[in-house]
């Protein structure tokens, strides 16, 4: 007895080919997967970047503050303290200071900032700045001290 050479069964036609397929939709799966990853860690340092920025956005109008309350150290100028913006220039001589507008402009660290308006109380004040080279306005409330004024916690923007 002869025997021929031996011979696989041919696969059916619906079976053939169904590994590339099926490593296509694997591929896109995990392709999918790992785009979304990446979206959401890029998202993750975004969102602390900008709180990050927003943090040292608030610590250097704190700064500006501490600037501008350091400025007012002589008699003349806390007695100014005691008047609203809008009334320093008819109060500047009451108060003996010399020029008020001292008081309009300075510089904490590397930046400068611009005072936008003083508005006292009998619990203390609030206090407008704007930081050199922004448009944004930043309100911060003040209480009063026996020595003069001291920054309360909160920051508060203002639309210009």
């Amino acid at each position: 007895m002869r025997r021929g050479p031996l011979m696989l069964p041919q696969p059916r036609h619906a079976e053939k080919g169904f590994v590339l397929p099926l490593a296509i939709g694997t591929s896109l799966v995990l392709l999918l997967g790992s785009a979304s990853v990446h979206s959401l860690a890029l998202h993750s340092h975004l969102r602390a970047r900008s709180s990050w920025q927003d943090q040292e956005r608030q610590d250097q109008l704190r700064s500006a503050a501490m600037a501008f309350l350091g400025q007012t150290n002589t008699p003349a100028q806390r007695c100014l303290m005691e008047w609203p913006l809008a009334q320093w220039p008819s109060q500047a001589a009451h108060c003996g200071a010399n020029d008020a507008s001292k008081l309009n402009q300075g510089q904490a660290g590397s930046h400068r900032w611009e005072l936008l308006d003083w508005q006292p109380s009998a619990q203390g004040a609030e206090l407008q700045l704007r930081l050199g080279g922004s448009e944004s306005v930043s309100s911060l409330s003040l209480s009063r001290a026996p020595d003069g004024f001291q920054l309360r916690d909160g920051l508060q923007a203002v639309q210009p």
